[in-house]
């Protein structure tokens, strides 16, 4: 292609114009793209800035959210375990408060100045249990409410009657019941029926009772067979019966029916036999054994053997609270002064020997308390000599526990008895001549009756000690 002069000036001139103007035009645009660049990057910038606070934000409110859900979750969950808890393990009708003994005070009573906290009774025991179950639990309930009631100053909550109808009396449900109530003295009857609900075998369990424990602590007390009280009642109840018409002075047929009519025959055969002669000991129990019940006595029989178990679930009952009050207050056992009129208490006068013996055996280990121990071994003593305590009992119970006493007065305290290496005197007569040689005059005079009423009661040659 051939150009011109013009030509070749014009394009050099186009070429050096275009030159010039895109210099300029790349200045220019440098100058203003340089400056929205930075606008731009500032805006990326707060835009990174405002999205990562964002994000902060959210990850904050997104944990608070989950950790208030988790709350919730554990609330419901917690919720549902006590709510199964309630219905399908706790065993008591009433929902528990397991703050009772420790934050909530007692306002019953206070002892030297200690706030007194009461000891719980409860029995799982149910009235569908036995035909006397009903009465066994509203006797123990009379004798708690009467005797150890929450205001005096051997205060207990009786529980008596709270255990629910659906609910198993066994090793599990005690167990539910101390992670409940592990805060609290309580004592738990937990009473078996076997042999056709001939035999009750009598199950204790306790914690809190002036010890420290992590599980149940449970005891089988004993058994109670009922077949040999029933006999006894209908043998008794059909006496008196015999009594009556002998009185009256007339004949028992078409007075009386003719089960009850057998039984007098009975009866007075039975009084023509001697139990000491050994070839008619079994006769006399075969005779005992033809008594029947009848329908005059049949209440009065009943009633007689509810009163007998139910005494001795309340001297059980009794026994516990002393030990827990006299081991954290040093309140002076009262069953002793009780078990004279409690049906039953005779039957299981040994155990009660055995209990408060051990019992003080213990009480005599602890500093202070050297001052109440005379007045409750005259106590014990006392209460088993009034039971009916045979010559055995009296010489292997009544007499040592007021020979204990007694030295506990003469010697002063236990650390001093300990000393004179006197531990167990069983001569009686030993310690009263001590105490009739040193302390008789300044003896206190409450002490002093205590002891003659002992002595009297087991015609010792001592009495009146004055």
């Amino acid at each position: 292609m051939a150009f011109g002069v013009d030509d070749i000036i014009v394009l050099v001139v186009s070429r050096l114009v275009t030159r010039a103007i895109s210099s300029v035009a790349q200045k220019s645009y440098d100058f203003f793209t340089g400056k929205e660049q930075k606008d731009i990057q500032k805006k990326k910038d707060e835009a990174a800035i405002s999205f990562e606070n964002k994000s902060k934000i959210q990850l904050i409110d997104h944990q608070f959210r989950l950790t208030e859900a988790r709350t919730q979750f554990e609330m419901r969950m917690e919720e549902w375990k006590q709510k199964t808890f309630y219905s399908n393990c706790w065993p008591l009708r009433e929902p528990f408060d397991m703050r009772f003994a420790l934050n909530t005070p007692f306002e019953g009573c206070s002892i030297d100045g200690k706030e007194v906290i009461p000891c719980r009774i409860i029995t799982s025991l149910k009235d569908k249990d036995h035909p006397i179950a009903r009465n066994i639990n509203g006797n123990l309930s009379s004798f708690l409410i009467t005797h150890y009631n929450s205001v005096s100053s051997h205060p207990v909550i009786s529980d008596i009657g709270s255990w629910r109808e659906d609910a198993p009396s066994n090793d599990a449900s005690i167990n539910y019941l101390f992670s409940g109530l592990q805060g609290q003295p309580v004592l738990v009857f937990s009473p078996e029926f076997v042999n056709d609900g001939q035999t009750i075998i009598l199950k204790i369990w306790s914690w809190g009772l002036g010890e420290k424990v992590n599980l149940p602590v449970g005891i089988e007390f004993g058994s109670i067979n009922i077949k040999p009280m029933y006999l006894n009642a209908l043998y008794e109840e059909t006496k008196k019966s015999m009594e009556l018409i002998q009185e009256l002075g007339i004949k028992p047929e078409g007075f009386y029916s003719e089960k009850l009519i057998n039984n007098i025959k009975i009866i007075k055969m039975l009084e023509k036999l001697s139990e000491e002669d050994e070839d008619k000991k079994e006769m006399i129990q075969h005779l005992y054994s033809q008594l029947s019940e009848t329908d005059e006595i049949r209440d009065v029989v009943k009633e007689k053997i509810s009163k007998q178990v139910s005494g001795i679930f309340s001297c059980c009952a009794g026994m516990y609270a002393d030990a827990y009050h006299l081991v954290e207050y040093g309140t002076v056992p009262k069953l002793p002064l009780l078990v004279g009129s409690i049906p039953g208490a005779n039957m299981i006068r040994r155990s009660i020997a055995d209990f408060y013996i051990s019992l003080l055996s213990e009480i005599e280990q602890i500093e202070n308390y050297s001052k109440l121990l005379p007045a409750i071994y005259a106590d014990t003593a006392n209460a088993l000599a009034n039971m009916g305590a045979t010559y055995e009992e009296v010489n292997n119970y009544v007499k040592p526990l007021l020979s204990r006493g007694i030295n506990l007065v003469t010697y002063g305290d236990c650390s001093n008895l300990s000393k004179s290496k006197i531990q167990n005197i069983s001569s009686l007569d030993e310690s009263l001549d001590k105490l009739l040689r040193d302390n008789a005059a300044s003896l206190d005079k409450s002490l002093l009756d205590k002891i003659n009423s002992v002595l009297k009661s087991i015609h010792h040659p001592a009495y009146p000690i004055q």
